[in-house]
């Protein structure tokens, strides 16, 4: 038989049997008296608080689709749907780079029966863009691939098969062109873990930003090239699920505690990174941000301030990812550069998603044309247009074998929803009922020019 895809992330949940009993009943009272239909007034840093872990696990079957009550947030990013950029009147455009960005990706099961299909139906999407980023948070390793298991002792280490990162490297001869290696789980296997995936990136010829071997390397991001365009790469993540860092090299992986409940986050690091990619001449630079909390659709008030930090030390495109369900994106005019709209996009989702629900297997690819050209007599480099397009994961058993493969997330014809699976017409249409929650009603359901 083949091996069941996990639904939700209270499939990963470990507790005793009377701990088990217990996280029920508040369940219960949850979905009865509603004390989490907004997001929690919790220490998400506090990884090994019961309570936290009761609402991380709510939210992996009951997702939060508001804002934090009274923040304006809502309001706020309805109004960002209504932002049309482009490029000023008289910018004189010379080069045009395509740019796409997707989130997560992690391990699946199924990706090992998935061999050129798994991305078959999107990758043109991802795969014709002159620069395609990710974060890839399933690490390689030289030892066995375990099993996800979370519980209060055991964070769940999420760790792909040499053949499962073959297919999520890329389609038929295609590839990501950068991988952020700056995640949550980049030390489920120790040094080991970022070794290994460091070997296996440089043969492929991908490389990564976010992790460094050397204390001298944290104080740079990545550069690449391309059609004369010179980007500069930064990343960081909130944290690493508490693992402890190897003897001697606390810079192995970049970490900024955005999180930071009761004080305000040090962003010296990612500042540093952009300056020093500025230094070195970049046109634009691209920071990629693991953050927000898992299961909520809105970003926090506080990481809007944080973004706008970044934005005005020279982030020109933000891209956020890790907490499992897609959230807005936002455009900002830096005060040090107010003919600049920065795309902020809070967070993908998953790409490859491990959990299998509709609001976890929904996820964006961002469409940038990165635009150099001449305004008013200097030279400048500019966002001129953004397409959000939302993508579905299907996960399917036929005959004891699991499949797992992408798709456009778009209205099915009526003939087409008759003839599909009734659980795959489920999938597609409460995953069409979170996407509303961030894209807005249809027709932005089908991809959204910003």
């Amino acid at each position: 038989m083949a091996k069941s895809l996990m639904y939700s992330g209270r499939d990963l949940m470990s507790f005793s049997p009377l701990r088990t009993l217990a996280t029920r009943t508040i369940f219960t009272l949850a979905d009865w008296l509603g004390f989490w239909r907004y997001p929690a007034d919790l220490d998400i840093d506090d990884l090994a608080s019961y309570w936290h872990m009761a609402y991380w696990f709510y939210l992996a079957e009951r997702p939060v689709t508001r804002a934090v009550r009274g923040s304006g947030l809502e309001e706020h990013f309805a109004r960002q749907r209504q932002v049309k950029p482009g490029l000023p009147p008289d910018f004189e455009a010379e080069i045009r780079v395509q740019f796409s960005a997707v989130g997560d990706l992690m391990c699946n099961p199924a990706l090992d029966n998935m061999a050129g299909r798994y991305y078959e139906k999107v990758a043109d999407l991802i795969f014709n863009a002159d620069i395609a980023f990710a974060n890839l948070e399933s690490s390689l390793t030289s030892a066995a691939v375990v099993e996800p298991t979370l519980s209060l002792q055991e964070l769940p280490k999420i760790n792909a098969s040499a053949a499962q990162y073959e297919v999520i490297k890329g389609h038929q001869g295609r590839q990501y062109s950068l991988f952020q290696l700056a995640n949550n789980h980049i030390l489920d296997n120790g040094l080991d873990g970022i070794q290994t995936t460091l070997k296996q990136l440089a043969a492929d010829g991908i490389p990564a930003v976010g992790v460094n071997l050397t204390e001298e390397d944290q104080k740079k991001g990545q550069i690449l090239e391309v059609k004369g365009l010179r980007l500069g790469f930064v990343a960081a993540t909130y944290g690493v699920n508490g693992r402890p860092f190897p003897a001697g090299m606390p810079h192995l992986v970049n970490v900024v505690r955005f999180h930071q409940y009761h004080s305000e986050a040090d962003l010296t690091l990612l500042e540093e990174q952009i300056a020093w990619c500025r230094q070195q001449g970049c046109d634009l630079v691209i920071a990629g941000l693991h953050w927000g909390v898992e299961w909520e659709f809105y970003p926090r008030p506080y990481q809007l301030e944080q973004a706008h930090r970044l934005a005005e030390a020279g982030a020109d495109v933000i891209i956020g990812h890790h907490a499992h369900v897609i959230q807005p994106m936002e455009w900002y005019r830096p005060q040090r550069d107010p003919e600049r709209l920065v795309p902020i996009f809070y967070g993908l989702g998953n790409l490859v998603a491990i959990i299998t629900a509709p609001w976890s297997a929904l996820s964006l690819v961002a469409q940038l044309t990165l635009t150099k050209g001449r305004l008013h007599g200097k030279t400048r480099t500019l966002i001129e247009a953004v397409q959000l397009t939302p993508v579905i994961q299907i996960n399917e058993e036929k005959d004891g074998l699991n499949s797992v493969w992408l798709e456009k997330l778009q209205p099915l014809p009526p003939f087409q929803a008759q003839t599909i699976p009734p659980a795959r017409h489920k999938t597609y249409t409460e995953a069409a009922r979170y996407a509303q929650v961030v894209l807005g009603p249809p027709p932005t359901a089908k991809g959204v020019n910003t």
